[in-house]
């Protein structure tokens, strides 16, 4: 990890934003050579991935919402069927609050990454639990903690969508995030202070 008198997690710039929330997606830098995108669900990341560069490879455990997209790969992410070094980049979006094992699946996504390779992720913090199989939500120190645990460097973090957009959104609906998004990001204090803190989604960057 870092040396951090403060205590404090490393942050990212944000890009541009959506009205209330910002996609992980943004945070990948253009490249070369295969992607994984781990826990492609629905694959819908396909696109935003084979834009900046790389060869899309996609990896879920169901293959209920796959689409008819080639290298797809059916597998558990905490035992990846890949060789090592194989990956330039891994995406992996709102994927670890579902693995019993978040550090067995950082540990294989490292495993996997070719040196100086980056990983950039998005998983739950203060998100009502929304699936049977959510068995972890992590905080900005525990995400950093468990990134300098496996051995990545260069750890950045930064909220994807604020905690209580994502309340409102579970228990209310998209409409009404859309209105109470735009108002909690104009709020410089809570921006300053709280925006680690009261993070629903924590987003994450880090290199081999």
């Amino acid at each position: 990890m870092h040396d951090n008198p403060n205590n404090a997690v490393p942050r990212m710039p944000e890009p541009q934003c959506h009205s209330w929330f910002c996609n992980p997606i943004d945070y990948l830098p253009a490249g070369t050579g295969k992607c994984l995108d781990l826990g492609c669900g629905d694959q819908s990341a396909a696109q935003s991935v084979e834009s900046r560069g790389y060869r899309w490879v996609g990896l879920d455990v169901e293959t209920r919402f796959r689409r008819p997209r080639p290298r797809f790969v059916c597998g558990d992410g905490q035992a990846l069927p890949f060789p090592a070094d194989i990956f330039s980049a891994v995406f992996c979006n709102q994927v670890l609050e579902h693995i019993p094992s978040p550090e067995a699946l950082l540990g294989e996504i490292y495993r996997v990454l070719q040196p100086a390779g980056v990983v950039v992720g998005s998983s739950s913090y203060i998100e009502p639990e929304h699936d049977r199989a959510c068995f972890f939500h992590g905080s900005a120190h525990g995400i950093e903690y468990l990134l300098g645990k496996i051995g990545f460097v260069d750890q950045q973090i930064t909220t994807g969508i604020h905690g209580p957009v994502l309340v409102a959104y579970h228990l209310l609906g998209r409409r009404v995030a859309r209105l109470v998004g735009p108002m909690i990001r104009l709020s410089f204090d809570y921006r300053a202070r709280k925006c680690l803190e009261l993070a629903g989604h924590v987003v994450w960057r880090a290199h081999k």
